[in-house]
């Protein structure tokens, strides 16, 4: 009887380990296809304001527009990118505080013994090559825009406005990137902090 409880018991444990390492490896591919689809909406958006014709006000409105939404798309790209990440980390660091330590299985454990060993920043290596290319797109849309802003027949004004405003989604990126790294392993570190918490609080099984 005794043995058929523990073999249960680890059964449980290998489907719970089995669903949450699968469910990282989603999210992993869900970054992916992100950055996927926002470059090529991008490169789309960038491609058809550059084929507008004309300078006047009337039709630099349209192409500021699209090279807006380009922007956008790599805003959305980056929150959704740190959101899948923070939720792996989540996962992960829930597998090596309640699952590894029971079962036989250490691939969290080790991994993240692994990373502080190769570098003491876990986690951040793909998310930062994602976010540069995000912060990338998102500046080569800001440099089309002022190009056209530059060149339509209005006033210098306006032309410093828009500038300042279309600058202001890539200078987010940019403090982003920069702040990625340092967030990430603060993230990581609030996480075991909390997850040894709940265990601490749960019954102690004798």
């Amino acid at each position: 009887m005794a043995d058929q409880e523990h073999n249960g018991s680890r059964g449980e444990l290998t489907a719970e380990y089995a669903a949450l390492r699968d469910e990282t490896l989603q999210n992993g591919r869900a970054a992916t296809t992100t950055l996927g689809l926002v470059v090529a909406a991008g490169g789309v958006a960038m491609s058809a304001a550059a084929n507008l014709q004309g300078q006047s006000p009337s039709e630099l409105a349209p192409r500021l527009a699209l090279l807006l939404f380009v922007q956008v798309f790599a805003l959305v790209g980056t929150l959704t990118e740190i959101l899948l990440l923070r939720a792996t980390m989540r996962i992960a660091s829930y597998l090596r505080t309640f699952v590894e330590p029971q079962a036989q299985m250490k691939w969290e454990t080790r991994l993240e013994n692994f990373r502080k060993k190769e570098r003491p920043r876990p986690y951040a290596a793909q998310l930062r090559a994602h976010l540069v290319i995000y912060f990338v797109l998102a500046a080569g849309s800001l440099g089309l825009g002022a190009y056209y802003t530059w060149q339509a027949p209005i006033s210098n004004a306006p032309r410093v406005l828009l500038s300042l405003l279309s600058a202001i989604i890539p200078l987010v990126l940019l403090v982003v990137v920069l702040r990625v790294d340092n967030d990430n392993k603060r993230f990581s570190a609030k996480l075991e902090e909390l997850w040894r918490s709940v265990k601490s609080d749960e019954p102690q099984v004798r």
